[in-house]
């Protein structure tokens, strides 16, 4: 599988820890190229999760974050993740809470 779409799930969960499953699958799966995680109410705590196990994915190119919950805080997380990751060429973070705080974290990078 190279392409995985979960976007709009039906759970709900307003726990950010939840997101730790999520990031152990896509820790070392060597097959996804591009991830689709939209509107699962993903806040900056989900994001410090996922961008963790991320850092071992070495195969992953697109990320698609949007309609989520993702604010300046999340953005810190992505920032750092970014500056580590060879492989991603593409993030999508439309329909986010991204306000001008947040866009000081985007300095490099062209989302």
């Amino acid at each position: 599988m190279k392409v995985l779409n979960i976007d709009d799930p039906q759970y709900k969960l307003p726990e950010q820890d939840f997101f730790t499953h999520f990031g152990k699958m896509f820790k070392d799966n060597e097959g996804l190229k591009k991830i689709s995680m939209r509107q699962h109410k993903l806040r900056f705590e989900g994001v410090s999760i996922l961008t963790y196990y991320l850092q071992d994915n070495f195969k992953l190119e697109v990320l698609d974050l949007s309609a989520n919950q993702i604010c300046f805080q999340g953005m810190m997380y992505l920032s750092e993740y970014l500056e580590t990751t060879k492989t991603l060429k593409s993030i999508i973070l439309a329909g986010n809470r991204i306000k001008e705080a947040g866009k000081q974290h985007r300095k490099h990078y062209n989302y």
